[in-house]
Formats: C-alpha cells, structure tokens, sequence
C-alpha cells in the first residue's frame, strides 16, 4: 500500500526529486497503520535518499562511460 500511495504522490507536479511529497505520502500511509509521525518521516527521509542517491550515481557513472557531460544533454536539439 505504501509504494501505491507514494507512487500516486509523486505522479503530481512537484518539487525536483519529489523532496517533501515523498515524505508526506508516506507518514500519511504509515500513519493509517499507527506509525508515529516522527517515525514514519525518518523511515520516508531514509528510504528516499537510500534510493535516490545511488540511482543517481549509477546514471553519472553511465554518462561518464558514454563520454557524454550534462551540458551536452541540455543543448541537444529536440527530436521530433
């Protein structure tokens, strides 16, 4: 239940990295189970940066195999 929701709460337009709505998304869930608020935001914070940190590592680390840099990705031209 807790991925569902917090799926559905990232799907909204929000901050880079979904910083807040994440974490909100989840105390509310784990709080319909009786996880204390102060609980639920650290296991939402800590589950959040265990997960954000090294996918995106692994796409630079990617990036730097294929010899491209982040500046080159914002000027590539749109296809159509």
């Amino acid at each position: 239940m807790l991925q569902g929701v917090v799926g559905f709460g990232v799907a909204l337009p929000s901050s880079p990295a979904f910083v807040g709505v994440f974490e909100a998304a989840a105390r509310g869930t784990l709080a319909l189970y009786g996880v204390d608020a102060t609980r639920a935001v650290s296991y939402a914070v800590a589950y959040h940066v265990g997960t954000f940190i090294p996918i995106t590592l692994l796409g630079l680390a990617s990036l730097s195999r294929m010899r491209l840099h982040l500046a080159e990705l914002r000027s590539a031209p749109a296809e159509d």
